[in-house]
C-alpha cells in the first residue's frame, strides 16, 4: 500500500516537475503586494500618537491576552519556524521538529523567569543585571548578547533571500534592502504595540494557510505516511543524534527564556495573570507550526528530491494554492520574517538606548529625543543585521536560529537567574565569569570541535556550577540609579 501511494506521489511529481522554476504571475504579485501593504498599514496606524519612548518600548502595559500572544508568536514564528523548519525537514527529516519543541518549552520557561522580571519593574535585562551587579556587567551583557540578536535578525534575512530568490530571482542584496525597509515599517512607528497587533493578524492568517497546507498533504500523500517513511529511512526525530537535537532545543529554551524581546511582550500585559495565560497559550500554539512546516518539507522532498531545500515551502505554496491565496500566503511568510526580525531589533534597540546611550551619553535626555534615538537604534540594528547577512554564505536558516538562541542563553542564564531569584548572593566578578566562560566554551566548541552533542550542555553545566558554588558572605546590592 505504501509503495502504491509513493508511486502516485512520484508520478504526480514527474508531472509537476515540468512546472518547477515557474515564476509567479501578475495575480500572485498583486495579491502578495496587497496583503503586505494592508499589514504594514496597520503597523504604521498602530503607532499613531506614539509620543514617548516608554510606550514604544513597553506598549501601553494594558495589552490583552490576544495582544501578548500576538507579540510573542509574532516574534517566535519567523523564518526558522516556517521556511527553516521545512528546509531542515527536507534535509534531516523529523529533526526539524526540535525548533518548535524548544520554542514551546521556552514559553514555559518564560513563565518562570518572565513574571518575576515583570514584577521587578525593570524595562530591560541589562538594566536588571546592572542594578544587581554593577554598571560594567550590564554593559558587558548588552555587548555580548547584541551579537546573538543580530544573528537572529540576519537569519530572517537569509530566509527572506531564499523566499524572494525562489519567487522573483532577486539578488541577495535586494532581498536585504527590502527586508530592512519592511521591518522598519513593521515596528518603527508602532513599537511594541504595533508588533502585538501585527503579530496577532499574521499569526491567525498564517495558521489558516498552514492548516490548509496540511489538509492538502494529507489528501495527496497522507501526512502520517510521510512521517512513518521518514522514520523508516533513518530520518527520525533524532536523525542528527540525540545530543545534537536535544541540545539544540535546550539552547532554544535558554535563548527564548532570557531574550529582551519576549520580556518586553510580557511587560506589555495588563497584569501578571494575562501574561501567564498568553505564555501558556503560546506554548500550545507553537508545536503545530513545526509539525505543519515539517510536513511540507517531507512532502516536497518526496516529489522534488533535487529542489533547493530552502525553496520547499514557497514552491509548495505556488504549486498547490490558487493564485490569490498563494500570493497572500507568500506575503504572510515574508511577514513572518519581518515580525521576528523586527521584534529582535526592537529588543536590541531598547538595550542599546536604555543601557548604553542614556547611561553614558545623555542621562538627562528629553523623552521626545529618546524616542528618536530608540528608533534610530532600531534602524541601525536592522542595517547591521543586513550587513551580517551579506558577509556570510550561510544558508541553513535553522542553524542561524539555534546559534543565535544558544549565544544569548550562554551569556544571560546565570546572571538573570541570580538577579531574579538570589538577589544579593553573588559578586559581580562571579557573574562576569558566568556570562563570559560559558559563551567562550560554547563558541570554541562550535568552531573547532566536532562533538557528538551540542556544546550548550557544557555551557549550561558551567553556568549552573557557578550558581551553586558556595559564597562566603551576602553581598550588599547596589542601589537603583
Amino acid at each position: 500500500m505504501t509503495r502504491k501511494i509513493f508511486f502516485v506521489i512520484e508520478y504526480r511529481g514527474r508531472k509537476e516537475r515540468k512546472r518547477t522554476g515557474m515564476k509567479p504571475g501578475i495575480i500572485h504579485i498583486l495579491s502578495a503586494a496587497g496583503t503586505l501593504i494592508f499589514l504594514l498599514y496597520w503597523g504604521v496606524r498602530s503607532g499613531k500618537g506614539m509620543k514617548d519612548a516608554s510606550a514604544f518600548q513597553r506598549g501601553s502595559q494594558q495589552a490583552s491576552v490576544l495582544l501578548v500572544i500576538g507579540a510573542v508568536l509574532g516574534t517566535m514564528i519567523g523564518g526558522a519556524a516556517t521556511i527553516g523548519t521545512a528546509q531542515m525537514a527536507f534535509t534531516n527529516g523529523l529533526s526539524a521538529l526540535w525548533f518548535s519543541i524548544g520554542s514551546a518549552v521556552g514559553c514555559l520557561f518564560l513563565v518562570v523567569v518572565g513574571i518575576p522580571f515583570r514584577q521587578s519593574g525593570w524595562i530591560s535585562v541589562p538594566a536588571l543585571i546592572k542594578h544587581e551587579y554593577g554598571e560594567k556587567l550590564g554593559v558587558l551583557s548588552t555587548t555580548l548578547t547584541a551579537l546573538g540578536m543580530l544573528i537572529n535578525i540576519a537569519a530572517q534575512m537569509v530566509a527572506a533571500a531564499a523566499l524572494l530568490g525562489s519567487l522573483f530571482h532577486l539578488p541577495v542584496y535586494w532581498s536585504v534592502i527590502l527586508c530592512i525597509l519592511s521591518m522598519s515599517a513593521y515596528v518603527l512607528f508602532g513599537g511594541l504595540r504595533g508588533a502585538g497587533i501585527l503579530g496577532m493578524l499574521k499569526t491567525v492568517f498564517l495558521y489558516v494557510a498552514l492548516i490548509i497546507s496540511s489538509i492538502i498533504i494529507f489528501r495527496q500523500a497522507g501526512a502520517d505516511r510521510l512521517f512513518r517513511n521518514a522514520i523508516e529511512a533513518g530520518m527520525g526525530i533524532f536523525h542528527r543524534g540525540i545530543g545534537i537535537d536535544v541540545g539544540a532545543a535546550l539552547g532554544a529554551v535558554l535563548g527564548f527564556g532570557t531574550t529582551q524581546a519576549y520580556f518586553q511582550s510580557i511587560i506589555s500585559a495588563k497584569d501578571d495573570k494575562t501574561a501567564r495565560k498568553a505564555l501558556y497559550f503560546s506554548a500550545i500554539l507553537l508545536p503545530p507550526v513545526g509539525i505543519f512546516s515539517t510536513q511540507i518539507g517531507l512532502y516536497m522532498k518526496s516529489i522534488y528530491p533535487n529542489l533547493p531545500p530552502g525553496h520547499a515551502f514557497s514552491t509548495f505554496v505556488l504549486e498547490h494554492f490558487p493564485a490569490v491565496p498563494a500570493g497572500m500566503t507568500i506575503a504572510l511568510l515574508f511577514f513572518a520574517l519581518l515580525g521576528t526580525g523586527s521584534g529582535m531589533a526592537l529588543g536590541l534597540s531598547t538595550n542599546l538606548t536604555h543601557d548604553l546611550y542614556l547611561s553614558y551619553f545623555k542621562r538627562s535626555e528629553k523623552e521626545g529625543n529618546t524616542l528618536a534615538v530608540n528608533r534610530f537604534m532600531l534602524l541601525l540594528s536592522l542595517i547591521l543585521g543586513g550587513v551580517l547577512t551579506l558577509l556570510s554564505g550561510q544558508t541553513s536558516i535553522l542553524a542561524w536560529g539555534f546559534l543565535s538562541l544558544g549565544l544569548r542563553g550562554m551569556v544571560l542564564f546565570a546572571p538573570v537567574i541570580g538577579a531574579l531569584f538570589f538577589r544579593g548572593k553573588y559578586t559581580a566578578g562571579r557573574m562576569a565569569l558566568a556570562a563570559t566562560l560559558p559563551l567562550t566554551v560554547y563558541l570554541v566548541c562550535k568552531m573547532f570541535f566536532a562533538l557528538a552533542f551540542d556544546p550548550v550542555f557544557i555551557g549550561l553545566g558551567l553556568s549552573i556550577t557557578l550558581l551553586l558554588l558556595p559564597t562566603n558572605q551576602k553581598i550588599r546590592r547596589s542601589t537603583r540609579e
